[in-house]
């Protein structure tokens, strides 16, 4: 997956785009897993913030019935996934499994086909039990820190090597984001 992205990047710069930077594109579900057919169906992506349900990303049925969505893009890389309106009914593969992140490789107008094989509500799963993964050495350094410039809070991780106190060795700095995934494997949604 790694070097299909690297490639797509190599194959963005390569060419050029459209003079305005945005891009249209209509994609298009002909064959969809067959248990939800009155079911509404939802594209979230990093162009919604990952908005299961948003109705402004809502598909529509054509002349046909295929359910189809028209979006304007800006020219570039897009990650989404299909919904019917959560991401409790994500679509999955056929045995139920997750999958990727679809990618859209934007630099003119496009047209794309989409397969749907099953959806995650569709299937019956034990739940996951997680134990505590996170060492000694992380800690919560605040469980709420003020992020005005989007209006949220965030709990924020500290991983200190394990003699950090009692020496006057200078570490470098790393900054991260999604701890919980890093860390601990309870809090993380992924494991």
């Amino acid at each position: 997956m790694e070097k299909i992205f690297k490639i797509l990047v190599f194959a963005l710069w390569l060419f050029p785009v459209c003079s305005n930077g945005q891009v249209q594109v209509r994609l298009t579900v002909k064959q969809i897993s067959l248990t939800h057919p009155n079911d509404s169906l939802y594209i979230a992506g990093d162009f919604n913030s990952w908005s299961a349900g948003d109705k402004d990303f809502v598909f529509a049925k054509d002349n046909q019935g295929n359910l189809f969505i028209n979006l304007d893009l800006p020219a570039g890389l897009h990650e989404y996934k299909l919904t019917r309106g959560s991401w409790s009914s994500v679509e999955t593969t056929v045995e139920g499994d997750p999958i990727a992140n679809r990618v859209l490789a934007l630099s003119r107008d496009s047209q794309l086909t989409i397969l749907v094989r099953a959806w995650a509500d569709d299937f019956k799963r034990m739940p996951v039990v997680r134990k505590h993964t996170a060492t000694a050495q992380v800690s919560i350094l605040d469980s709420a820190f003020d992020i005005p410039q989007l209006n949220a809070k965030r709990r924020i991780w500290v991983y200190l090597p394990e003699n950090y106190a009692s020496t006057k060795k200078r570490y470098p700095v790393l900054y991260m984001q999604d701890g919980q995934n890093l860390f601990d494997e309870t809090s993380s949604g992924f494991g």
